[in-house]
């Protein structure tokens, strides 16, 4: 919607101004980021570029972080433990059933299973399953090729706003870490909500006959009602490096496409639209900016800015080119380099004047006259 409503004003401001009525080529053009040249210059007169090098190691650690996600989606993260005198009853019963394993599409399953007394709690059950599997499942897998595509593949600019927002919006889900920290609470934890539990169902019965049980009991695990010990897998390790590398590496690819959109929109509208200018990074897209960026002396087609004066410029300088041998000093380069550096100082122009020849102006000799004083 935001979208949209930009996109109106944009065009009702294009109507007023009956400037635009077509898109620009940088708006149509298909660019992609990895070798994409900024149009700002520095006081060397070196343009910033995404570099080569840091476009390979964006990819081949996005490409190691997606491995660890998977590896650890589809390894144990928590082992259940019971214990007591319950625990004892699960072992004669089924060994297995005292210890069980879960990884995290098996979590997801048991949410669904929470439940079976009406159609309401089991729709609610569902509900919090699918949620369950987009966030810890779904998103974290689809998020890493959508963060290479969108560096890699070449975009228009309105097609790379939206595809930029639907990474966006997948990072926004991908929230396995919310797991992680339920998980490490929940081992924290756990034995106090089931001594809680135990002691609510069972009229504090338990607590009760603890002595009981402490005197009969021949191992110490069994002199106690029911006991859960929750511990952390093997899989909590890779998913906490994937979970690190992707977050790394999906802001350096949103910095990076946010800050190619903002140039590319720069280049197609300035001086055109009111908001065109980009805005100016924070602190650590600047230092993000700083790492992924190259500076390289650019002259190309990127230098085509909707500037005023620049394309007047390039044909003087084009013409001067052509017409070194002219006896015209108004067309040598030296006099173009001094018009393109108009910040120069009084001394230094005084000093370049006798080597550039410039012509005299003539003097007016005509007499002011009282009519000339009244106009």
């Amino acid at each position: 919607f935001h979208h949209k409503a930009e996109r109106y004003n944009h065009e009702i401001e294009d109507k007023l101004r009956h400037q635009i009525t077509s898109p620009p080529k940088q708006v149509m053009a298909r660019i992609k980021h990895s070798n994409y040249t900024f149009a700002g210059r520095t006081k060397n007169g070196e343009r910033s570029k995404v570099s080569a090098r840091a476009v390979k190691v964006i990819t081949l650690v996005s490409g190691a972080g997606f491995f660890f996600v998977m590896l650890g989606l589809f390894l144990p993260v928590v082992t259940f433990t019971i214990t007591g005198v319950v625990g004892r009853l699960m072992r004669e019963i089924d060994p297995d059933l005292a210890e069980r394993d879960f990884n995290v599409p098996a979590i997801g399953i048991q949410v669904g299973e929470g439940t079976k007394r009406d159609v309401a709690a089991q729709m609610s059950s569902y509900f919090f399953q699918v949620l369950f599997f987009i966030s810890c499942v779904v998103a974290p897998l689809i998020q890493t090729p959508f963060n290479l595509v969108l560096l890699h593949k070449a975009f228009s600019l309105r097609d790379v706003r939206t595809f930029q927002w639907s990474t966006q919006i997948i990072t926004y889900w991908a929230a396995i870490e919310c797991l992680l920290v339920g998980l490490v609470g929940l081992a924290w934890q756990a034995q106090v909500i089931v001594e809680y539990v135990a002691d609510l169902v069972t009229d504090d019965i338990c607590s009760n006959i603890k002595g009981v049980l402490e005197t009969l009991a021949v191992n110490e695990e069994d002199a106690i009602c029911i006991e859960l010990r929750p511990s952390l897998g093997v899989g909590v390790v890779p998913l906490v490096f994937g979970i690190l590398i992707n977050s790394c590496c999906t802001a350096a690819i949103l910095t990076i496409s946010s800050a190619v959109a903002q140039d590319r929109y720069f280049k197609a509208y300035y001086g055109l639209r009111h908001d065109s200018k980009p805005e100016k990074p924070g602190f650590i897209r600047r230092k993000i900016l700083k790492r992924v960026t190259t500076r390289t002396a650019h002259y190309g087609k990127d230098d085509n800015i909707n500037r005023p004066g620049s394309q007047r410029l390039k044909k003087e300088l084009r013409k001067s080119e052509g017409n070194r041998s002219s006896p015209n000093p108004m067309f040598s380069s030296a006099s173009i380099t001094f018009a393109a550096h108009p910040r120069e100082s009084k001394k230094t122009a005084t000093k370049l004047a006798p080597k550039m020849n410039f012509p005299r102006p003539r003097a007016n000799t005509r007499d002011i006259s009282s009519t000339d004083i009244e106009v």
